[in-house]
């Protein structure tokens, strides 16, 4: 599929899956004009799935093996959000099997008298979820595309399906 150039421009980060055999697949091909849909992501060999600033200066990652989120290739396993420190994802074992998480939401505002509309923001949800030790895990970053702000959502409305 060729670049949707309108939704790309809107972006500030793209994402790379990056796979076990060493090989990864990234959103966007420039040079070929291909736009990778997520679902193309092969979910089984998925190792580390990265969002990377489109000027290249900042990249947050989960990876899937460990359980860790890496800012700028640096495992960081908790974060100070208003004087207090938060989690930020859990180490797990090699054994244990977990899926990514990673959705977009999109912020705009409509006006209906100008038939108009105009981006607010973009929200760019990183992480995983799974069982550990019999348990239902889930952890969760959320990035603004305009601000490139770190938050951590809230845990408790996750309910395994």
């Amino acid at each position: 599929m060729s670049i949707e150039k309108e939704a790309c421009n809107e972006l500030n980060y793209y994402w790379i899956a990056k796979y076990s055999d060493g090989t990864e697949l990234r959103q966007f091909d420039f040079e070929n004009d291909i736009e990778n849909h997520f679902g193309k992501v092969n979910k089984e060999m998925l190792v580390e799935f990265v969002l990377e600033k489109k000027d290249k200066s900042k990249t947050f990652s989960i990876n899937l093996k460990t359980g860790l989120f890496s800012i700028n290739g640096k495992e960081v396993d908790k974060i100070k959000i208003n004087n207090e420190e938060k989690a930020l994802g859990k180490r797990i074992s090699e054994k244990e099997k977990v899926k990514i998480i990673y959705f977009r939401r999109v912020l705009r505002t409509i006006n209906t008298l100008k038939k108009d509309f105009y981006l607010n923001n973009i929200f760019h949800f990183l992480g995983w979820h799974g069982i550990i030790n019999g348990k239902h895990e889930k952890f969760e970053i959320a990035i603004s595309n305009n601000t490139d702000e770190l938050m951590i959502p809230p845990k408790d409305n996750f309910t395994p399906l």
